[in-house]
């Protein structure tokens, strides 16, 4: 038995998403709380009685794991817009005018040659990302990663690009 739980918590430990946990939180509640006569319909009602400590605990797990999920992907997200908006604040002069430069090719890769070493700072950082190799190894193609885009939308940083 020691070995089936283990198994199933490796196995839930590499396939943590939504859907999954969905369906584990729907399966084990069916089981927990379904009458013993209808689980019986389906042959299920000796597994459910055998083991209902832990298809609770499986049920608990599941479904607050699916509950919480989404609330850790919101914070995230949240948290990573406040780290580049930190970055901004802070951005020297040379990645400020590449950055500029970014946003004004609208969406398109900017070429980088001799501005290459502010280009991966601003790669390290999350606001810029590799998005095209141009002319061979010569020039690289960099554009502004998704989060960057919607925080250089806000009413401080366009005031502040113009």
């Amino acid at each position: 038995m020691g070995d089936a739980i283990s198994a199933v918590v490796k196995w839930l430990s590499e396939h943590l998403s939504f859907r999954y946990l969905g369906v584990i939180a729907f399966v084990t509640g069916l089981l927990i709380f379904l009458p013993l006569s209808l689980l019986a319909y389906f042959g299920l009602d000796s597994i459910a009685a055998k083991y209902r400590g832990i298809i609770s605990l499986v049920f608990l797990f599941s479904s607050l794991l699916a509950v919480t999920e989404p609330l850790e992907t919101k914070y995230r997200e949240w948290a990573g817009k406040g780290k580049i908006r930190g970055y901004l604040n802070d951005l020297p002069g040379f990645e400020r005018a590449l950055l500029k430069r970014c946003l004004l090719n609208d969406g398109q890769a900017t070429r980088v040659i001799s501005d290459e070493g502010p280009a991966r700072s601003l790669e390290k950082k999350d606001i810029l990302w590799k998005s095209a190799e141009l002319d061979g190894q010569r020039a690289v193609g960099y554009s502004i990663t998704h989060p960057a885009r919607q925080v250089l939308k806000e009413p401080k940083y366009v005031e502040m690009f113009k």
